[in-house]
């Protein structure tokens, strides 16, 4: 951690009072590609960055409303400097703490939003929002469903402060991506009860559809689509966390159950169904099963080991379950359409990478690994990376 981040100037920490004063501040945070900026964009009903701008070289933004847009950085010494967004360099993290805009959006009249930067290590996920925890009221995490709620997601939360547990949301972006309605509730049933105490509520998001909705003439209040999307859930929730900090009271948890009604349109086909040899489904489905209960019943030891300060033992997936190798390249698959640089591609590759760590591999998994990259470019750097990932997993 830098030392402007260690301890804040007295001009910083006046500016993130008075801000922090004015109205409750909401923090949307997530690992990289958890579909934090999609989120942003329907929350606020508007693209909140040009396309251009990768959110992961961004300190954090603050937003807050404004009838007049303004783009203002907040150096770490306490200037404020008008910036503009089209022009930001790599480097803006150095120059800037945090980026303040005033943004015309209906949501920041009753919250103040603090976009953080993603990351997937919890040491950096830390370092970069601690300074701001005294001024957060409660967190919006995005989860990506399709890999939802990781151990490194978990790692980073627990070092948040308790009390923004009572209000805060964990949101299971891109619902959408999963294959079928009864996939969707097992991962939130898994989720539920790996989270129980650590968030007000979980909430599946189909947010393409939700996006889309939102942006037409849709009634919203009568719409059912916008209620099977997640979209009336989340706002619902979003309601009473704002009621509950103003009010200093905790609230009902809103229930899942009614809004897990969505059936989500067929996804490209995964590696899982492309391979051969792959077990049939009553076999897969009792191999899945009994594969959450042992990874269920590890997490239990490892918060167990984090309530006694003992240094955590690495969590290794049994390697008698070989339908996790090939899970892991259908969850990615959905990652790797999204990528449209090198840069990208290599992040997703380090976590793929660090997954397949001490997982069996064989023919079939390597080809599952092929077609996991199918549709995306396959020039000279991509070819590289993709032969020196499946040499290690070899």
């Amino acid at each position: 951690m830098t030392a402007e981040l260690q301890k804040l100037s007295s001009i910083v920490e006046e500016y993130l009072d008075t801000w922090h004063s004015a109205k409750p501040v909401m923090a949307l945070m997530g690992e990289f590609s958890s579909g934090k900026s999609t989120l942003a964009n329907l929350l606020l009903g508007r693209a909140l960055l040009p396309e251009f701008v990768t959110a992961t070289n961004l300190p954090a933004v603050w937003l807050t409303y404004s009838e007049t847009e303004f783009n203002y950085g907040l150096t770490h010494d306490g200037r404020l400097e008008t910036v503009e967004l089209e022009a930001l360099s790599d480097d803006v993290r150095e120059q800037y703490i945090l980026l303040h805009l005033g943004v015309p959006s209906d949501l920041l009249l009753k919250v103040d939003m603090v976009d953080t930067p993603g990351t997937s290590d919890p040491k950096l996920q830390k370092e970069a929002n601690a300074f701001l925890a005294p001024y957060i009221d409660f967190v919006v995490w995005c989860s990506s469903a399709i890999q939802a709620w990781r151990k490194t997601e978990k790692t980073a939360w627990l070092k948040f402060p308790d009390r923004l547990r009572t209000n805060s949301q964990l949101i299971l972006t891109r619902a959408d991506k999963v294959r079928s309605k009864r996939d969707l509730q097992k991962v939130l049933k898994r989720v539920s009860r790996e989270t129980d105490g650590l968030f007000q509520s979980v909430l599946p998001l189909d947010t393409p559809t939700a996006m889309h909705l939102a942006q037409s003439d849709v009634d919203l209040e009568s719409s059912i689509e916008w209620k099977d999307s997640g979209g009336h859930a989340l706002w619902l929730a979003l309601d009473q966390s704002i009621e509950a900090h103003s009010s200093n009271k905790p609230v009902e948890s809103t229930s899942s159950e009614q809004i897990v009604k969505l059936e989500p349109p067929a996804p490209h086909p995964s590696p899982v169904e492309l391979i051969e040899e792959v077990e049939s489904p009553a076999e897969t489905d009792e191999m899945v099963e009994e594969y959450e209960e042992v990874v269920a019943e590890q997490e239990d030891r490892v918060v167990q080991l984090d309530t006694a300060s003992v240094e955590q033992p690495e969590f290794v997936e049994p390697a008698t379950f070989k339908v996790s190798a090939r899970e892991i390249f259908a969850e990615e698959r959905a990652a790797v359409e999204t990528i449209d640089q090198i840069s990208d591609l290599n992040t997703v590759l380090d976590r793929i990478r660090a997954r397949l760590t001490d997982t069996p591999m064989d023919t079939a998994h390597r080809a599952a690994l092929k077609i996991c990259f199918a549709s995306v470019d396959n020039d000279l750097e991509l070819s590289l990376a993709i032969r020196q990932i499946e040499i290690e997993a070899l």
